[in-house]
């Protein structure tokens, strides 16, 4: 698979130069990082088309909305993912940054935690807004071949 993914990145995205690592830390063992002369990217693989164009319209539905989320890399074809080996793969730009964890728990800096807490309250409300009773208008725009739900 990793050959697959490899091939696929150089030859679809354009992404000459790479090294792909396989993150550990996914919890389906699906992530991958991708790494070239000037740039980080995250490459997902998903099982199923339908779970792929679901993640792909939330994506977009998010960035659309205003939240602060990595870009989906179109391929060469200008499509949002390629099929490899019976999978599909979803190529993201990569945003620096750090998990919220053992780290951030231990900052002495109440103001500063507090500040953070604050920034992610904001977004949850926000999301919470854009979803609430679930009264979505799905259209259908067709892209490049596929056939996309956008949630507006």
């Amino acid at each position: 698979m990793e050959e697959n993914i490899f091939n696929t990145i150089r030859h679809e995205y354009k992404i000459e130069n790479c090294i792909i690592e396989k993150r550990n830390d996914s919890t389906d063992g699906n992530v991958y990082t991708i790494f070239d002369n000037q740039n980080k990217f995250i490459a997902k693989i998903y099982k199923q088309e339908e779970h792929t164009k679901s993640m792909i319209n939330l994506h977009l539905f998010l960035i659309k909305n205003g939240f602060i989320v990595p870009n989906i890399v179109k391929n060469i074809n200008g499509d949002y993912y390629c099929n490899i080996e019976n999978n599909y793969i979803v190529v993201y730009t990569f945003i620096n940054g750090e998990q919220y964890g053992p780290k951030f728990e231990n900052i002495e800096n109440i103001e500063y935690k507090n500040n953070i807490v604050r920034k992610l309250a904001i977004q949850l409300r926000k999301l919470h807004e854009i979803t609430r009773d679930n009264k979505f208008i799905i259209q259908k725009k067709r892209m490049r071949g596929s056939l996309f739900c956008i949630l507006t």
